[in-house]
């Protein structure tokens, strides 16, 4: 993921193998791996609801870590 090859529509636009490099949950960016961990507002929300889950469930990422 880190060097762009990876299926994401940004590196298959440039291939010729997606019709748009647009992101396919916000149709904001360009679909990126630095989009879609840093800016992409759907995956913004999701990361934020399963933090509020794991608050809720008083669970503990930092034994992963």
């Amino acid at each position: 993921m880190i060097s762009g090859h990876i299926g994401l529509n940004g590196h298959l636009y440039k291939l010729g193998k997606a019709i748009r490099p647009t992101c396919r949950l916000c149709n904001e960016d360009d679909e990126t791996p630095h989009h879609l961990i840093f800016d992409c507002p759907v995956t913004m929300e999701k990361m934020m609801a399963l933090k509020g889950e794991i608050k809720d469930k008083k669970l503990s990422l930092e034994i992963y870590f």
